[in-house]
């Protein structure tokens, strides 16, 4: 009687064990991708362009995308100059590298509605930064760890969308009136892929249909 007691109490110990890790690693997960609580200085107080805007390369990006300057989000983006270097690397023609950054500049100019919708695997920036959207700088921590360069820091930006119309649509094609996304910096000031598809992270929590 007194082995099958022991052998019980042992078992809710581990059980409340393995519970409250299970608990910690949660936490830390969502820790790790939410906004930090504080806004960087450097981008509220300093270097203050105009009305909300900041001089930084991932405000840089967002409203390059959201202006179509294509040019500039290709010059931005890291995996885009990688595959730049690529072709150039197989390919003796100067005429190869001008094909290869005409056509990621035109697909950074194409919206299609089809392409429209937030999806588990992510979004497009382009549709994230979408025309007429009104951006703002949330807050900015260390980034994610994992990504093809060093992370200097991951700016956080709310997107608020003028209308039902032109907003960004959720999986079950509502549509979002605002949201806010992470755009993880290289130390060499390059926008860094942070997702399957797009390089945002999508903050999900933050997604609110208060229109």
């Amino acid at each position: 009687m007194q082995t099958a007691l022991i052998r019980f109490f042992l078992a809710m110990c581990v059980g409340a064990l393995l519970g409250v890790g299970v608990g910690v690693g949660l936490r830390a997960y969502r820790t790790s991708s939410q906004p930090a609580s504080s806004v960087s200085k450097s981008l509220t107080t300093g270097a203050v362009k105009g009305a909300g805007e900041v001089d930084h390369p991932a405000w840089r990006y967002a409203r390059a995308l959201q202006e179509g300057a294509c040019e500039d989000v290709v010059e931005m983006t890291l995996w885009m100059q990688e595959r730049l270097k690529r072709v150039a690397a197989m390919s003796d023609s100067a005429d190869a590298v001008q094909e290869a950054r005409a056509a990621l500049c035109a697909e950074v100019g194409v919206r299609e509605p089809a392409g429209n919708q937030l999806t588990g695997e992510g979004i497009e920036d382009k549709y994230v930064f979408a025309p007429g959207a009104t951006l703002e700088v949330v807050a900015v921590d260390a980034g994610q760890e994992d990504l093809a360069a060093p992370v200097k820091e991951r700016v956080w930006i709310r997107v608020t969308y003028p209308s039902r119309m032109h907003a960004l649509r959720d999986s079950a094609s509502l549509p979002i009136r605002s949201l806010t996304v992470g755009v993880n910096v290289s130390e060499q000031d390059q926008i860094l892929k942070a997702n399957i598809v797009g390089n945002v992270e999508v903050y999900t929590e933050s997604i609110s249909y208060a229109w």
